[in-house]
């Protein structure tokens, strides 16, 4: 009850927010700054079967992909106010698109409106956030370019939101102490699935160089017409104590009742990036996720790992990256030509090309 009457305070706040500032947003408005960049993959399965089990962007196997056409309009139209919008084109708007929800079209979209929002600042240390926006966790962003490897791992496709709609309220005390709080339709959800609406948080600490990380902690129903809520809570950072490596790190644990049954899930990885030469790098993946009662994989006693290896090269605006990547689970997910496995071996490549 507590939380559905902070819920319901908190979208009475925004929406009055959003109707009082909506007009400023567009009245004021200068013209964007344009850019975004286009991506195609390429993925072998060794197995020959026709599905990468576990993945995400990728889960169909020896395929040659158009993954994104994406394009980034943001700009600000007076001192306080700022603006973003992101279109995505391809097959990756089909994974964590949310424009088909609810329609009646016989497959995928594959394109969607990534992001769109409006930031407001009161002031230097307080500003509010409103629209639609990516996830408060995780390594592995949308933008498969930018990302250390081709294919993304569990924790972005299994233990992870890609993207929310609502707003929050991000308050910065000093340099390195930044405080975000606010709420949202769901998990991946335009319309809501239920009467309650979710909470989202996250405590930013910036050391610099040293160090670099973020708690998230979600709550909320995410099950159609349910009040069973799930919690996550997300460690996420980056240091380069190491010279030459951004070394990327991530822990994960969530819970939620299933069926009347309580299951959790857990998982932490690292994600090093090592600059080997001027233009040419090394992306790397060691990950671990287990999900013992199936609520994120559907497999009971569920626990796998996945390393990963990605030489990268860069050359006249476009980037080239050739993945290896091996997977080990404790059950028989993988499917092969021949039947089901307990490992998967793929490689990829990836074409980007930045606007």
């Amino acid at each position: 009850m507590k939380c559905k009457l902070v819920s319901l305070l908190m979208a009475v706040f925004i929406l009055t927010f959003l109707t009082a500032n909506a007009l400023e947003v567009f009245a004021q408005n200068t013209g964007p700054a344009i850019s975004g960049y286009v991506e195609t993959t390429y993925n072998y399965n060794f197995g020959k079967g026709g599905t990468n089990a576990l993945r995400s962007y990728d889960s169909r196997a020896n395929q040659i992909a158009l993954n994104n056409v994406h394009l980034v309009a943001s700009g600000s139209s007076s001192e306080k106010v700022s603006y973003t919008a992101e279109i995505d084109f391809g097959t990756d708007a089909a994974v964590h698109g949310l424009l088909h929800q609810g329609s009646d079209l016989p497959g995928p979209v594959a394109v969607d409106i990534q992001e769109a929002y409006f930031s407001y600042a009161f002031s230097d240390k307080l500003a509010f956030t409103g629209g639609k926006f990516v996830t408060f966790q995780g390594i592995e962003v949308i933008e498969g370019p930018v990302n250390p490897t081709v294919s993304r791992g569990y924790l972005y496709g299994l233990a992870e939101a890609f993207t929310h709609v609502g707003a929050y309220a991000t308050y910065t005390a000093s340099e390195e102490i930044e405080l975000r709080l606010g709420v949202i339709n769901g998990w991946d959800l335009l319309i809501d699935n239920n009467e309650n609406k979710s909470i989202i948080s996250r405590l930013g600490v910036n050391l610099g160089d040293p160090l670099a990380f973020g708690i998230s902690y979600y709550y909320g129903a995410e099950q159609h017409n349910s009040d069973d809520a799930r919690n996550s809570i997300d460690l996420t950072g980056v240091t380069h104590i190491i010279p030459g490596v951004t070394l990327n790190f991530q822990g994960n644990y969530g819970t939620e009742k299933i069926a009347g049954t309580d299951a959790a899930w857990l998982g932490f990885g690292l994600q090093p990036v090592v600059i080997l030469a001027e233009n040419i790098g090394l992306g790397l993946r060691a990950e671990y996720f287990s999900d013992e009662d199936g609520a994120r994989t559907g497999e009971i006693d569920f626990s796998s790992f996945n390393f990963t290896i990605v030489p990268t090269f860069e050359r006249d605006g476009l980037t080239f990256r050739l993945e290896y990547r091996l997977d080990d689970a404790s059950e028989s997910v993988f499917l092969k030509n021949d039947g089901i496995s307990k490992t998967s071996s793929t490689v990829s490549i990836g074409v980007s090309w930045n606007l």
